[in-house]
């Protein structure tokens, strides 16, 4: 009986676990290397975003620094906790990417080599993603 139990709590722990895991956002590494190594071109004063993507997203969204949780929940309408606590952060632009109404992914685009500008959108789309790069 006690065997039995011990299964139980180590079958219920591997489902809870699992059922967490999938409601993680993404923090894609590789495409904020990306964003990187074209911002740093001197020449580039905008970048389409969806060249830089290799994933299926319908609408991105960029916030600047200082931006309270509350309106980034307000602009993306769903539920997203800022792993990057952008509302405290001078540092980064945070771009984060959706796809049919959920968070899948996010960026943060560090400031080094200019900020994200994307006029007064309320989302980028796959077919409307030009994004300004605004140089210090």
């Amino acid at each position: 009986m006690f065997i039995l139990k011990k299964i139980i709590v180590i079958v219920l722990s591997f489902i809870m676990l699992m059922g967490c895991n999938q409601n993680r956002v993404h923090h894609n590494k590789e495409l904020e290397e990306s964003f990187h190594s074209v911002m740093q071109k001197e020449n580039i004063d905008q970048l389409k975003l969806n060249t830089l993507t290799d994933f299926t997203w319908d609408k991105a969204f960029i916030f600047t620094p200082y931006t309270p949780q509350e309106n980034i929940t307000k602009q993306l309408g769903a539920e997203f906790k800022d792993p990057s606590k952008i509302s405290s952060r001078d540092d980064i632009n945070l771009v984060v990417f959706m796809n049919n109404e959920k968070v899948i992914q996010y960026v943060e685009v560090g400031r080094k080599y200019g900020d994200l500008i994307a006029d007064d959108r309320n989302a980028l789309t796959p077919m409307d993603n030009i994004i300004e790069i605004k140089k210090q």
